[in-house]
């Protein structure tokens, strides 16, 4: 029964990410809630990727959320209060043979999610991980890997779970979590 907006910036531009969220707290006040899903895959052999194909997984999987991060902190910090979210995957705690790149940004991503859990938890900003282990549902995954449904994660439910870490009372903060399909293998 909502509505929302789309705004577009590239995550790896510090100016890009700054002029969106002027424009949001702009048009719709300031911003108290940050999910950073944004993520590059590159699969293939570690010797046959290159150092630019790396730099870029790590540039929009994890500097991008740095980027993010920086540009909301302040309006979470003035209000006292917000959440951070950034999504992690199956990667972010296991690499797997031809996910160097991936693994590599998802470990760090989930260092930063530590780092800022600690340093901005005190002063009333809630910063989770989430682990999605497994396939997300959509025309994505169905193009590209050929998913059945019933073995991957539902939007919905990820969408609920994230609101739910939103919702979350400060004196039960979820620092990390894992979703996962009831058959998935892990």
């Amino acid at each position: 029964g909502g509505s929302y907006k789309h705004f577009v910036c590239d995550v790896t531009e510090t100016g890009n990410v700054a002029a969106a969220i002027d424009t949001i707290a702009r048009d719709l006040g300031a911003p108290s809630v940050l999910i950073y899903s944004p993520m590059k895959l590159i699969v293939k052999p570690f010797q046959n990727l290159t150092t630019d194909e790396f730099e870029s997984v790590w540039r929009v999987t994890c500097l991008g959320a740095v980027i993010a991060a920086q540009a909301l902190l302040p309006h979470m910090l003035s209000a006292g209060s917000g959440t951070i979210i950034l999504s992690g995957a199956t990667a972010s705690i296991k690499g797997s043979p031809h996910f160097a790149s991936l693994a590599s940004a998802k470990f760090a991503l989930r260092g930063l999610a530590q780092s800022l859990a600690r340093e901005y938890g005190p002063r009333g900003v809630h910063v989770a991980h989430t682990i999605l282990d497994g396939l997300i549902w959509g025309p994505q995954t169905t193009a590209r890997f050929n998913a059945d449904r019933q073995k991957c994660l539902e939007p919905d439910a990820i969408a609920e779970t994230y609101l739910q870490l939103v919702r979350q009372h400060r004196s039960a903060w979820t620092h990390e979590i894992d979703l996962r399909p009831f058959g998935e293998q892990f």
